[in-house]
């Protein structure tokens, strides 16, 4: 027993302990950390010191009860052939990785996310450095921003403080503006309406919040139109600015 999240999910009755009461109010949540204590993996976690007393422990056991309700829709017996896939050391990088990214997550929400986005990988739909990178990218988000990627799906020319945020956590493709070949290969001329569209990883997260089979797409990142074999010339840039 390694005391991972692993162990913790084969384990029927605290994992299920866990699951009921993450939906509980902060009220109950002395009673509830007490017994918490008792079970290995959570408890393990106090006595290190690796979460913190108190309120913040309880909000952590709560983002955990909705991760793994999300992960027990997997059949106990596909979950335990995933697991006897990885090595010592990956579950306990994952089990860590994983840990830390709930208790710092600072909306519930975020847990359940994650927790999809784990089913996807028991199911092979996923390797675990696109699972991380997922779960990484949703703790790092302002959740309503994720309701946008629809929007990009087809090459979009919106440029808003949301295009720049979901830019920034690397779901989006430059899919415009204008190129022309130079030395080192193809640049940006700086002209033109900046485009945007999913790149490899926001498509896969798309398909995930959507419930869709995790499928790989094509990234139409730069239409052949736009891309210029020669020097941009003066009357381009003309038309480009009237």
């Amino acid at each position: 027993m390694d005391n991972t999240i692993f162990d913790l999910q084969q384990s029927r009755n605290d994992v299920n302990f866990v699951i009921d009461n993450a939906y509980l109010e902060a009220e109950v949540c002395a009673d509830i950390m007490t017994t918490a204590m008792d079970i290995p993996y959570v408890g393990s976690l106090l006595k290190l010191g690796k979460v913190a007393s108190g309120y913040f422990d309880y909000r952590f056991v709560r983002k955990l009860g909705r991760y793994l309700k999300c992960a027990n829709e997997i059949p106990p017996e596909e979950v335990t052939d995933f697991i006897t896939t990885l090595s010592h050391k990956d579950k306990k990088r994952i089990s860590d990785y994983i840990t830390q990214l709930l208790y710092s997550a600072e909306e519930d929400k975020k847990a359940d996310i994650m927790g999809m986005i784990y089913v996807r990988r028991v199911r092979g739909e996923i390797n675990t450095d696109m699972m991380l990178r997922l779960c990484s990218i949703v703790a790092r988000a302002y959740l309503p921003d994720l309701s946008h990627l629809g929007e990009y799906k087809e090459v979009s020319e919106v440029n808003t403080f949301v295009t720049d945020n979901l830019t920034a956590l690397g779901l989006l493709a430059d899919a415009g503006n204008m190129y022309e070949e130079s030395g080192d290969g193809w640049e940006s001329t700086g002209f033109g309406p900046t485009k945007h569209v999913l790149n490899e990883v926001g498509i896969t997260l798309y398909q995930i919040l959507e419930g869709l089979p995790v499928k790989p797409e094509p990234v139409k990142r730069i239409k052949e139109h736009e891309i210029l074999g020669s020097p941009i010339t003066n009357k381009e840039i003309d038309d480009i600015v009237k």
